[in-house]
Protein backbone atom coordinates (compact mmCIF):
# COMPACT_ATOMS: atom_id res chain seq x y z
CA UNK A 1 0.00 0.00 0.00
CA UNK A 2 1.12 3.34 -0.82
CA UNK A 3 0.36 6.13 1.38
CA UNK A 4 1.09 8.98 -1.18
CA UNK A 5 0.13 8.84 -5.01
CA UNK A 6 2.19 11.52 -7.45
CA UNK A 7 0.59 12.30 -10.55
CA UNK A 8 2.76 14.18 -13.11
CA UNK A 9 3.41 14.90 -16.33
CA UNK A 10 6.60 13.55 -18.51
CA UNK A 11 8.89 16.25 -17.69
CA UNK A 12 7.65 16.72 -14.14
CA UNK A 13 7.78 13.07 -13.60
CA UNK A 14 11.66 13.17 -15.14
CA UNK A 15 12.23 16.13 -13.12
CA UNK A 16 11.16 13.99 -9.72
CA UNK A 17 12.84 11.09 -10.60
CA UNK A 18 16.17 13.01 -11.30
CA UNK A 19 16.28 15.76 -8.47
CA UNK A 20 13.19 14.37 -6.37
CA UNK A 21 11.69 17.25 -4.57
CA UNK A 22 12.83 20.32 -2.67
CA UNK A 23 11.08 23.17 -1.32
CA UNK A 24 13.00 25.51 -4.01
CA UNK A 25 10.86 23.40 -6.88
CA UNK A 26 7.80 25.29 -5.73
CA UNK A 27 6.87 27.55 -8.05
CA UNK A 28 3.17 27.87 -6.91
CA UNK A 29 0.53 25.78 -4.30
CA UNK A 30 -2.89 25.73 -4.89
CA UNK A 31 -5.74 25.34 -2.32
CA UNK A 32 -8.73 24.03 -3.78
CA UNK A 33 -12.18 25.14 -2.54
CA UNK A 34 -14.57 22.79 -1.01
CA UNK A 35 -14.50 22.94 3.28
CA UNK A 36 -14.01 19.26 4.45
CA UNK A 37 -11.17 19.19 1.61
CA UNK A 38 -9.64 22.30 3.04
CA UNK A 39 -9.90 20.64 6.48
CA UNK A 40 -8.60 16.92 5.66
CA UNK A 41 -5.31 19.14 4.42
CA UNK A 42 -4.62 21.24 7.84
CA UNK A 43 -1.59 18.66 8.75
CA UNK A 44 0.10 19.28 5.73
CA UNK A 45 -0.10 22.56 5.25
CA UNK A 46 1.57 23.08 8.31
CA UNK A 47 3.91 21.12 7.63
CA UNK A 48 4.30 23.05 4.31
CA UNK A 49 4.23 26.33 5.19
CA UNK A 50 5.22 26.46 8.98
CA UNK A 51 8.54 23.34 7.94
CA UNK A 52 9.06 22.85 4.63
CA UNK A 53 9.00 25.85 2.19
CA UNK A 54 10.66 27.98 4.27
CA UNK A 55 13.76 26.33 3.57
CA UNK A 56 13.73 27.96 0.26
CA UNK A 57 14.16 31.59 -1.23
CA UNK A 58 12.20 31.73 -4.43
CA UNK A 59 8.60 34.12 -4.63
CA UNK A 60 5.70 31.43 -4.84
CA UNK A 61 2.19 31.61 -6.14
CA UNK A 62 -0.50 30.79 -3.44
CA UNK A 63 -3.52 30.68 -5.66
CA UNK A 64 -7.29 29.34 -3.21
CA UNK A 65 -10.78 29.67 -4.09
CA UNK A 66 -12.82 29.42 -1.18
CA UNK A 67 -11.19 27.87 2.11
CA UNK A 68 -8.26 27.34 -0.51
CA UNK A 69 -7.98 31.41 -0.52
CA UNK A 70 -8.18 31.27 3.47
CA UNK A 71 -5.88 28.53 3.83
CA UNK A 72 -3.15 29.83 1.57
CA UNK A 73 -4.22 33.67 2.99
CA UNK A 74 -3.09 32.03 6.42
CA UNK A 75 -0.05 30.60 5.26
CA UNK A 76 1.17 34.25 5.18
CA UNK A 77 0.73 35.52 8.48
CA UNK A 78 3.46 35.15 10.59
CA UNK A 79 3.77 31.73 12.63
CA UNK A 80 1.72 29.75 9.55
CA UNK A 81 1.40 26.46 11.54
CA UNK A 82 -0.28 27.92 14.55
CA UNK A 83 -2.32 30.77 12.42
CA UNK A 84 -3.22 27.65 9.66
CA UNK A 85 -4.20 25.42 13.02
CA UNK A 86 -5.87 27.97 14.51
CA UNK A 87 -8.33 28.87 11.21
CA UNK A 88 -9.12 25.09 11.33
CA UNK A 89 -10.45 25.82 14.75
CA UNK A 90 -12.36 29.00 14.00
CA UNK A 91 -13.60 27.21 10.72
CA UNK A 92 -15.03 24.13 12.38
CA UNK A 93 -16.90 26.30 15.29
CA UNK A 94 -18.22 28.83 13.51
CA UNK A 95 -21.79 29.26 14.10
CA UNK A 96 -24.26 32.33 12.20
CA UNK A 97 -27.47 32.29 14.93
CA UNK A 98 -31.17 32.08 13.07
CA UNK A 99 -32.86 35.21 13.99
CA UNK A 100 -35.87 34.70 15.33
CA UNK A 101 -39.05 33.69 13.56
CA UNK A 102 -36.52 32.71 10.56
CA UNK A 103 -36.72 28.89 9.23
CA UNK A 104 -33.18 29.50 7.65
CA UNK A 105 -30.76 31.34 6.64
CA UNK A 106 -30.29 33.42 3.85
CA UNK A 107 -27.42 33.61 1.43
CA UNK A 108 -26.93 37.03 2.40
CA UNK A 109 -27.20 36.06 5.72
CA UNK A 110 -24.71 33.28 5.55
CA UNK A 111 -22.34 35.44 3.61
CA UNK A 112 -22.80 38.40 5.85
CA UNK A 113 -21.76 36.42 9.08
CA UNK A 114 -18.92 34.68 7.15
CA UNK A 115 -17.01 37.64 6.19
CA UNK A 116 -17.68 38.91 10.22
CA UNK A 117 -15.85 35.50 11.24
CA UNK A 118 -12.60 36.51 8.75
CA UNK A 119 -12.86 39.91 9.87
CA UNK A 120 -12.57 39.01 13.25
CA UNK A 121 -9.99 35.81 12.84
CA UNK A 122 -7.50 38.25 11.00
CA UNK A 123 -7.87 41.08 12.70
CA UNK A 124 -6.63 43.70 10.69
CA UNK A 125 -3.51 41.46 9.45
CA UNK A 126 -4.87 41.90 6.22
CA UNK A 127 -1.30 44.04 5.45
CA UNK A 128 0.67 41.42 6.80
CA UNK A 129 -1.06 38.82 3.95
CA UNK A 130 -0.15 40.82 1.40
CA UNK A 131 3.22 41.79 2.55
CA UNK A 132 4.83 38.17 3.24
CA UNK A 133 8.25 38.79 1.42
CA UNK A 134 7.80 35.29 -0.92
CA UNK A 135 4.62 34.31 -0.59
CA UNK A 136 2.21 35.84 -3.19
CA UNK A 137 -1.61 35.39 -2.69
CA UNK A 138 -3.91 35.17 -5.41
CA UNK A 139 -7.73 34.85 -4.41
CA UNK A 140 -9.91 33.11 -7.37
CA UNK A 141 -13.41 33.77 -6.75
CA UNK A 142 -16.93 34.21 -9.27
CA UNK A 143 -20.53 35.26 -8.71
CA UNK A 144 -23.40 33.61 -8.92
CA UNK A 145 -25.87 34.78 -11.74
CA UNK A 146 -28.76 33.75 -12.99
CA UNK A 147 -29.89 30.22 -11.72
CA UNK A 148 -26.85 30.51 -9.36
CA UNK A 149 -27.73 33.89 -7.71
CA UNK A 150 -31.30 32.32 -6.23
CA UNK A 151 -31.87 31.86 -2.97
CA UNK A 152 -33.67 28.90 -2.37
CA UNK A 153 -33.62 25.70 -3.64
CA UNK A 154 -33.32 24.32 -7.18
Amino acid sequence: MQALRIYAGPQARRHLEQHGLAPAHVGTVPGAAGGPKGLVLGPLDRFLFGQWLPGSVQPVDLVGASIGAWRMATACLQAPDDALAALEREYIHQHIALPPGQRRLSADQISAGFADNLRRFYGGRTAEVLAHPRYRLHVVASRGRRLLARDGRW
